[in-house]
């Protein structure tokens, strides 16, 4: 079974481009605009590919015999998957025609079983580095959810030697209570699909909701851990701030600060 899959090189960021929500803050139902990520042509013969496709499919939907093309959109938190004729894809690919309206259109990609191997892994802004969402939290200060790359041996901890080979993650931002932080490994999700993406997201929209606590550092960690550290060492020790631990670290404060850097920059680009 043949599969053609082209990524599209004229893809780039969309500046301004927002979400509408069905509640506040809740579900995201549609961004302003989409855009194409990559184009597949997937042949008529049997395979893997193909099945799985089919079987996520309406009946109405299935071309029995015959090519299917298919487009992948994407914005920053969402994903949907275009259903058209292959010729049409081949056309559009040479700029000589546009993806119709009024066709199947199927929420999220198609990323699990045989297809994982197929689709190449993405990011939003190019690079891997940026923002995708930026939050109001009701109990004040703003909640980001933002790309960034680090040492593959140092995704989850940043005192291990690095190897060299950098990874793209994603991870979202509290700058009011500094959640998550660098100990919340959990939090930092490998960036290879809109779906992981559209996941942080949801879990920054629940924090800036007020689901989750979000509570100001007060400071007596730190007073407790100064305490016990001078009193082993026999002088004075100070413990920095979770604020100003967070300022510099990557995945807090930091990261945010360079991911918004970065995005101005890529905006500016694009609107040249």
């Amino acid at each position: 079974m043949s599969v053609d899959l082209l990524v599209n090189p004229k893809q780039s960021i969309l500046p301004g481009n927002a979400h509408a929500y069905d509640k506040p803050l809740c579900r995201p139902t549609r961004p302003d605009n989409w855009r194409i990520a990559m184009s597949l042509i997937i042949g008529p013969e049997p395979g893997p590919v193909r099945e799985y496709l089919e079987r996520n499919l309406l009946p109405g939907h299935r071309r029995p015999g015959l090519e299917y093309g298919i487009a992948m959109l994407e914005s920053q938190i969402m994903s949907a998957m275009m259903l058209v004729d292959a010729d049409t894809i081949r056309r559009w690919r040479l700029g000589k025609a546009q993806l119709p309206a009024g066709v199947p259109v199927y929420g999220d990609w198609l990323t699990e079983e045989a297809w994982e191997d197929v689709i190449p892994t993405t990011t939003w802004n190019p690079g891997g580095v940026g923002v995708l969402d930026v939050y109001d939290n009701v109990a004040g200060g703003k909640v980001t959810v933002f790309e960034y790359r680090v040492d593959k041996v140092q995704k989850y901890d940043d005192r291990d030697e690095p190897c060299g080979e950098m990874v793209n993650m994603v991870t979202f931002h509290c700058d009011r209570c500094h959640t998550p932080d660098h100990i919340d490994i959990g939090e930092r999700i490998p960036n290879t699909r809109p779906s992981d993406r559209a996941w942080t997201a949801k879990k920054a929209r629940a924090h800036a909701r007020g689901d989750l606590r979000c509570e100001r550092p007060n400071g007596r960690i730190e007073q407790v851990a100064t305490a016990v550290m001078s009193e082993m060492r026999g002088t004075a020790m100070a413990v920095p701030s979770r604020a100003s631990s967070c300022a510099t670290d990557m995945v807090g404060c930091g990261g945010v600060r360079q991911a918004t850097a970065v995005t101005a920059r890529l905006i500016a680009e694009a609107s040249r």
